[in-house]
């Protein structure tokens, strides 16, 4: 997944997490990381926690037909 960060992005993490999914495909992989990881760099003060964002973008996600790979101690 190849996620290209908008600096100027601002918006709950349910929005960000939406914006970071907007380009992949059906049956794609949604690596947890990187969503994560854009989410942090497009708002970092962000109050939600990485679990809670978790949460949102395994329901995204599924909703989205994505798959979604947990990888964030990798």
């Amino acid at each position: 997944m190849d996620v290209q960060v908008n600096h100027r992005s601002t918006g709950t993490g349910k929005e960000l997490v939406r914006c970071a999914l907007q380009k992949a495909q059906v049956g794609d992989l949604i690596s947890v990381k990187e969503v994560i990881a854009y989410v942090r760099k497009a708002a970092p003060d962000l109050p939600e926690t990485d679990c809670q964002l978790t949460e949102l973008i395994v329901v995204a996600a599924t909703s989205m037909g994505f798959c979604v790979v947990f990888d964030l101690h990798e």
